[in-house]
């Protein structure tokens, strides 16, 4: 295999890279509007006949693999019992797989909720509960309750797996597609989300794929094999660690900032960084993805806005507020829409710039002092990233606006005493191929040359 196709259907662009596996170069890369409304083969056309223009010369390619998050991307349900345990540890799961979870449901379910359910109609329903050998009353009830509705979604089931088959038998009762996982928490604490993530992605395969209309694409392609977030995880994990034959980063963070979602992954264990703290909560994975659908810059900036104020927005871009507000109108109704003049830059520096601070915030862990009878007691909830030695950005305004190392910087600053444990000094990479998923994809058939093409295409 000398020359492959990478193609990432993403919500607002379907980007395609042309790589030849032998020399370990990109032969080109081209982008054009998704069209997964109409017919997805349209867009990829439309960006390969690009690509060629941009090659200059016929490619023939022996492979050709695809990734997905257009028209909304994977999206989930978690169902679980204790919501700072099995809960959580069910979104870290999903969240890890390339999914946006929509809702999550605690504790014993009721009609409602079913009915809430029935509303939003995932694409998949992750069943948890109970560690194994703990809680079977209430992972019982859930499971009936479930059965008993009218979603047609499929389940996945990693709950306790003292009663796992029963659960099985009673979905399967109802016509489900059910498939199993081990247990997201098989004791308490611990979690383990890499089979629930596996799980997922054969779920995307088999049924997603087809679902959101992008079956057509693969007529074009050899197959869409996983959600585009999740190849992103793949690259950044092998970024970090590397292979046997050669040498990854080590620990580090990427921010993709997007027209819907602002997505950011840390690979470290970030533990403590003294033995006088003490950690409460779930400690997140090794290989950690966080998807924030409020933080975006074109379909979600209505969101942003609201979430930031528009005074803050305002404040950054220098433009007043009543232009703020004509700028997120536009937007919204043309997410395609790039910049052309001074007040264009200024505005979508300020959302990037924001999308990243709240972001980077959210995803990293806290530091708090509590004070006692004993005195004072040092707590940290989630990842300590104060120490990241490398941060990433990638997505459409890091890679195409000028002063987009000072957008990613909004990401760092960590001060001794803070209470975010964001990264205080990092290096910074861009993505301006849009490479990390297209190499997410390939590591999987050639680490070594996607890791090598990663460290040498990832620009200061």
């Amino acid at each position: 295999m000398s020359s492959v196709l990478l193609v990432d259907f993403g919500s607002t662009y379907t980007k395609v890279l042309g790589v030849d596996l032998d020399n370990e170069e990109i032969l080109g890369s081209a982008c054009a509007r998704t069209t997964v409304e109409t017919d997805v083969t349209i867009g990829l056309n439309l960006a390969l006949k690009e690509l060629q223009e941009h090659i200059g010369r016929p490619v023939k390619f022996e492979g050709r693999f695809g990734c997905s998050s257009a028209a909304g991307g994977l999206e989930m349900v978690a169902i679980g019992i204790v919501p700072s345990l099995t809960v959580a540890a069910a979104k870290m799961g999903a969240l890890g797989a390339g999914a946006r979870v929509e809702e999550v449901f605690a504790w014993e379910m009721k009609e409602e909720d079913i009915e809430v359910l029935e509303t939003i109609d995932p694409d998949i329903i992750l069943f948890t509960g109970g560690t194994d050998g703990g809680n079977t009353k209430i992972v019982r009830h859930n499971a009936e309750l479930l059965g008993s509705s009218q979603v047609p979604t499929p389940i996945v089931v990693a709950c306790n797996a003292e009663i796992r088959d029963e659960v099985v038998d009673i979905l399967k009762r109802s016509g489900r597609d059910v498939r199993v996982a081990d247990n997201i928490m098989p004791e308490l604490g611990e979690v383990n989300v890499e089979p629930v993530r596996e799980v997922i992605r054969r779920v995307f395969m088999d049924r997603i794929v087809q679902a959101k209309g992008l079956c057509k694409a693969e007529s074009l392609l050899d197959g869409i094999f996983m959600p585009t977030p999740d190849a992103v995880l793949k690259a950044a994990t092998l970024l970090a660690n590397g292979t046997k034959k050669v040498k990854g980063f080590g620990n580090l963070m990427i921010v993709d900032v997007g027209g819907a979602t602002t997505d950011v992954y840390s690979v470290a264990r970030g533990e403590p960084r003294s033995p006088g703290i003490i950690m409460k909560g779930l400690t997140p994975p090794y290989s950690y993805r966080t998807v924030e659908g409020d933080l975006g810059v074109r379909r979600s900036a209505k969101a942003l806005s609201c979430v930031i104020g528009k005074e803050l927005i305002s404040q950054v871009s220098g433009l007043n507020e009543s232009e703020v507000e004509r700028f997120i109108e536009d937007i919204f109704f043309h997410p395609e829409r790039l910049p052309h003049t001074k007040e264009d830059f200024d505005f979508d520096f300020a959302l990037g710039y924001l999308a990243v601070k709240e972001a980077v915030k959210r995803h990293s862990g806290r530091y708090e002092v509590k004070y006692t009878l004993d005195g004072p007691l040092n707590i940290q909830y989630g990842k300590d990233l104060t120490e990241i030695p490398l941060l990433i950005g990638t997505g459409g305004v890091l890679t195409y606006h000028p002063r987009r190392r000072d957008m990613l910087l909004g990401g760092t600053g960590y001060k001794e005493g803070s209470l975010s444990l964001i990264p205080s000094v990092p290096r910074l990479l861009f993505d301006e191929k849009y490479i990390l998923a297209c190499m997410g994809l390939l590591s999987n058939e050639r680490p070594e040359v996607s890791l090598r093409i990663l460290k040498r295409f990832l620009t200061e």
